[in-house]
């Protein structure tokens, strides 16, 4: 089959591969190349480093001419980044299809899979819909659970999620000629918003330590941060008991291998962190290096800048 990719993100890099494994792939579009890190140097995105590495046909603008004039049977999106016009939803033969991380219509939108940790769900999945003009709105093609052990990191689930619908749009292709769609019920929408940094900013005082865990986890790729003695302490891994002190939230209650946080319900223990200007460590690296008795130090939300 004759295949037009849209994809931007390391998320769409293995159903790139997979697709031209086992079809033509004729082209692929995605966004172009911007600026990143702390120097902001421009960067082509994981889709066009691989697209580019094995020579592939790249169209960096849906709006180009040349688009149309290929033979194209069907398009297949996976995390391309941006809404696709209404003149090329059924420019392919068999029109674009779409690779979502959820089961829709549950999490339509930007952040499935965040939302997905941030909620605490047990399972999750990929859904395939066709692409129309509202968002993730289209007929559901295929749809495949995967059920959550609770210690995801949005990091490895995207990952895994990805390899599992890579596998699923490679199955549908082969039988594009038995297939039922489905159409989603609005009424069960669950829509999520892009991340931004804020996001990630934790309260001892109003969230329950299962709660500052699952943001942890959830918003890993943005870091999930507190300021200690005024410098911003990005959290990278914890784990969290149910079970509370007699100090007030925000309190340490433990520095010794692990930071021991009070929140407002149950007990957070930092375990590795990013801090400001500096790479990733151990907690206990952090603490050898910490001058100055942390016990009893109470984290407060007031001293925090948003």
């Amino acid at each position: 089959m004759k295949v037009l990719f849209f994809g931007s993100d390391d998320f769409s890099v293995p159903v790139l591969k997979m697709l031209d494994a086992r079809h033509t792939l004729v082209g692929v579009v995605t966004q172009p190349d911007k600026p990143k890190g702390r120097g902001k140097k421009i960067q082509s995105n994981p889709v066009a480093e691989w697209s580019i590495r094995r020579n592939k046909r790249i169209f960096y603008d849906m709006n180009d001419s040349n688009i149309f004039s290929l033979d194209v049977d069907i398009g297949v999106v996976a995390a391309y980044g941006k809404i696709i016009p209404e003149k090329l939803l059924n420019f392919p033969k068999l029109r674009l299809i779409n690779l979502h991380p959820s089961l829709l219509p549950r999490y339509r939108g930007a952040t499935p899979i965040e939302s997905t940790i941030l909620n605490g769900d047990r399972k999750t999945g990929c859904s395939i819909i066709y692409v129309e003009k509202k968002l993730d709105s289209g007929d559901i093609l295929a749809m495949r659970e995967y059920l959550l052990d609770g210690r995801e990191n949005s990091i490895k689930l995207r990952q895994t999620l990805s390899e599992v619908g890579a596998e699923m749009i490679i199955e549908l292709l082969e039988n594009m000629n038995n297939i039922s769609p489905i159409k989603q019920d609005d009424s069960l929408a669950v829509y999520t918003k892009k991340m931004i940094k804020s996001d990630g900013k934790i309260s001892f005082e109003t969230e329950s330590a299962c709660r500052i865990d699952r943001k942890i986890r959830a918003y890993i790729n943005i870091g999930s941060y507190f300021y200690l003695n005024g410098k911003r302490l990005i959290v990278e891994e914890a784990d969290f008991e149910d079970v509370d002190s007699e100090k007030p939230a925000g309190c340490i209650i433990s520095s010794k291998d692990r930071l021991a946080i009070q929140t407002k319900k149950g007990i957070i223990y930092i375990k590795r962190v990013r801090p400001a200007g500096k790479g990733s460590m151990a907690i206990k690296q952090f603490l050898n290096g910490y001058k100055g008795n942390l016990i009893g130090y109470i984290i407060s939300d007031a001293s925090i800048d948003s």
